[in-house]
């Protein structure tokens, strides 16, 4: 890790400044200094260091790194209710166009007995963390909402971000009769005996509808908001941004404690279209052992569900512009399902998506011809019906073994990239039993009538797919598929 001076030494070497005739830092050039400043701008980004402590070495430092102080602010109200207030009496005209991102982080309790600290009151704990969700945004959108003049042109980019702590204290202040006997029967699911379980509906009716805010144009949410607030709530939230175009939602990684909980991002897809201006979605699932099971049963109350989702999915891809999902809808199925509303005759609106990029499981990709003919037949009809694609990706992930297909549309011609842990002949496959879905490629693709049509069949080694998610970085659209957190 580079180490960068502290800020004592950097005041000492700008008071020498001052006194010598001849400083280095004023004896640069504006342009040399500029340069020097960006580099240190992006250091401090990557360690996630306080640009302000920079900001008060000289005046020319301030007025470079005062402006980054506003690009991306952080609210933690359980931290201090006065965060709110500070901002909205110290926020100035200004300084609203250098804002471009706001994060606000929630603290989400899990509600234990304060008996015997086991988990109760798993309805309770949705209802309470609705409301701490929604008291807290709606008290920072009632300042947002209040900027007439001044929004940044870009927008304001909004990340929910939530906390999962314990409500109870050390298992150790529990008395050992008190663990006992507890059979939960008259502990409160939170401290307050008296505290008022409210529904969504009941938060709403007090606090009024959530104000609208057109400044905000981008709204991620991250696994702990979207597994614990229900699709009411989020889909009330997001009537309040009549402005939005992009929504990335991200559910809890790991295993899941039942289907709903795995699907849960079935909300994403009501969303997107209840907001007209939506125009990006990015639906990153967990890899969830339940949604396997409910993939690989044709005929069972699990694959319901997930047909439901796949239902809601598909319409909505037609009115946005680039759409990515993750786990929670095989490529396959979207194909296939795609294909059949095409079919049925039902009166449909042109599908504008310019991007899409879904997954799929692996299955038998890499050593079935027959399976990855039958995955590119399907893409390659589900693409015919899309006239403004310019980029299609389907990836599969694994340790030591993995698969991606990319069409793109460039400026002067349209490549067509597979590239997988292959074991099987993939060359004599090409000009073999893969030639059907290859053709099927070069049909599409002859609609860009001045572009050179090309195509690459690439094998890749095993060690280079350390990671689960070690194929991502392959992607053109490694940025789209999620929010890539520091972990």
């Amino acid at each position: 890790m580079m180490q960068l001076p502290s800020h004592g030494t950097l005041q000492d070497i700008a008071i020498q400044g001052e006194n010598i005739k001849s400083p280095r830092w004023t004896g640069l050039s504006l342009e040399l200094r500029h340069m020097i400043l960006e580099c240190l701008a992006n250091i401090l980004n990557l360690e996630d260091l306080p640009i302000a402590l920079y900001a008060s070495v000289s005046k020319e430092w301030q007025s470079f790194f005062e402006p980054l102080l506003w690009q991306k602010l952080t609210f933690r109200p359980w931290i201090s209710k006065s965060n709110f207030e500070g901002f909205r009496e110290a926020i100035q005209r200004h300084q609203r166009s250098l804002i471009k991102t706001i994060t606000l982080y929630l603290r989400m309790e899990v509600y234990r007995c304060h008996r015997c600290l086991q988990e109760v009151g798993g309805q309770h704990t949705l209802i309470e963390r609705e409301r701490v969700l929604y008291e807290n945004l709606e008290e920072l959108l009632s300042i947002l909402a209040l900027w007439a003049e001044g929004i940044p042109e870009s927008g304001v980019s909004l990340e929910l971000i939530g906390i999962s702590v314990p409500n109870a204290g050390d298992r150790n202040r529990v008395s050992r009769r008190g663990r006992r006997r507890c059979i939960h029967r008259r502990s409160p699911a939170v401290s307050d005996p008296s505290a008022e379980i409210r529904s969504i509906n009941s938060v709403v009716s007090k606090q009024g509808p959530v104000r609208r805010v057109p400044s905000i144009t981008a709204i991620s949410v991250c696994p702990t908001i979207s597994w614990s607030c229900s699709s009411i709530l989020l889909s009330h939230l997001c009537d309040g941004f009549p402005c939005l175009r992009r929504l990335d939602f991200e559910q809890q990684l790991g295993e899941t404690r039942t289907l709903q909980q795995a699907i849960g991002n079935r909300v994403a897809f009501s969303i997107a279209d209840r907001v007209p201006s939506l125009q990006r979605l990015s639906v990153w699932e967990s890899r969830s052992r339940l949604i396997s099971e409910a993939q690989s049963q044709s005929n069972s109350e699990k694959a319901n569900a997930l047909a439901a989702v796949l239902q809601t999915a598909v319409p909505t891809s037609f009115h946005l512009k680039e759409l990515a999902i993750t786990y929670v809808i095989d490529a396959r199925n979207f194909f296939s399902h795609f294909n059949v509303l095409l079919s049925s005759g039902e009166a449909l609106p042109p599908c504008m998506l310019e991007r899409l990029v879904l997954s799929c499981q692996l299955g038998q990709l890499t050593t079935s011809p027959k399976e990855l003919g039958c995955l590119l037949m399907a893409a390659s009809q589900a693409a015919t019906y899309m006239p403004y694609l310019k980029m299609l990706e389907v990836w599969s992930p694994g340790v030591g073994e993995g698969f991606f297909f990319r069409y793109e549309v460039k400026e002067s011609e349209v490549d067509l990239t597979m590239a997988a842990t292959w074991k099987f002949d993939v060359v004599s496959w090409q000009h073999g039993q893969g030639y059907r879905a290859l053709r099927a490629w070069d049909e599409v693709a002859s609609r860009h009538i001045d572009r050179r049509f090309n195509c690459a069949i690439n094998t890749i080694d095993t060690v280079a797919l350390p990671k689960l998610y070690s194929i991502c970085s392959g992607l053109r659209s490694f940025e789209s598929i999620r929010k890539w957190r520091k972990s």
